[in-house]
This record gives C-alpha cells, structure tokens and sequence, in this order.
C-alpha cells in the first residue's frame, strides 16, 4: 500500500497537493491582478504605438501552431515513447494535453484580440478597459505556457 501511494506521487505530485490549487488557478489571479493594476493606474499598455500588439501577434500565433500541431502528435502518436508515457504516466499525459488545449486556445483568443486591436487601433488604443482585457490574456497566455512547458519535460524525462 505504501508503494502504491509513493508510485502515484512520482507519477502525479500535484494529486493530494494545495499545489495543484496554485498551478490551476495562480495564474488566473495574477493575469487578473495586472489587469486591475493597469486599470486602477489607469496604464496603457497601447501607448507604445501598438508595437506590444504587433509582438504578440508573431508570440500568440507561433505558440498555437506550435502546440497545436503538438497536441495532434501527442493525441495520434503511436510512437514506441508516447504508448509508454500513455500506459504508465496517464495521469501526467493527461495534464500535458489539458494544459496544451488551455495554451492552444488562450494563444488563439490572444491572436484574435491582437488582430481587432491592429484594425481597430487608432480607436481603441486609448480604452483603458481594453488595454485591461488584453493584458489578462497576454498573460495568463504566458503564465500557462510556462506551466504547460514544465509539465511537459517532467512527463517527457522518463
């Protein structure tokens, strides 16, 4: 029975952990955090004659194809790794491919968002509420990369 407990934590340590409460919602909190200190500040992050937007166009667009073409290798693989990691770390492919989709669509939102905020710049650039709304997906978009890079090489380094 002990074996059986230690097994699962190498296999899943976020299972019984407050961490697993921090790595799901940490950053939801923070994103949320800057985007209201940017609007309390009333800080515009636009104000750079929309250079951020145009960075995180290329940023968002490279990381959703990228883990978009990640995750149909991941799902159809039938590589001799991925069959194992599939069979004895179901739980870690299982938080691999969850946070992949968070990442795929977060960096699609932030890639659409990027798009409205460029084609209708000179109208919006000044909206503090938008300034705000974006700087929550460009963020949690980085923040779930982050984590979703770190799962992935801890389900990748056995």
């Amino acid at each position: 029975r002990e074996y059986e407990r230690l097994k699962e934590q190498i296999m899943n340590p976020m299972a019984n952990s407050d961490l697993k409460h921090l790595e799901m919602w940490g950053p939801i909190i923070l994103s949320l955090c800057s985007s209201i200190l940017l609007y309390k500040f009333n800080i515009n992050i636009f104000s750079n004659e929309l250079k951020l937007v145009e960075i995180m166009i290329g940023t968002s667009g490279t990381i959703f194809g990228f883990l978009l073409a990640l995750l149909a290798l991941i799902i159809q693989g039938s590589s001799p790794k991925l069959l194992e990691l599939a069979k004895n770390r179901k739980t870690l492919m299982n938080r691999v491919i969850k946070y992949n989709r968070t990442v795929v669509l977060l960096a699609l939102l932030c890639l659409a968002f990027s798009l409205i905020v460029m084609i209708f710049g000179d109208s919006i650039k000044n909206n503090i509420i938008i300034s705000s709304i974006y700087a929550f997906l460009a963020t949690a978009m980085i923040l779930y990369t982050i984590i979703f890079v770190l799962i992935f090489y801890e389900a990748i380094k056995y």
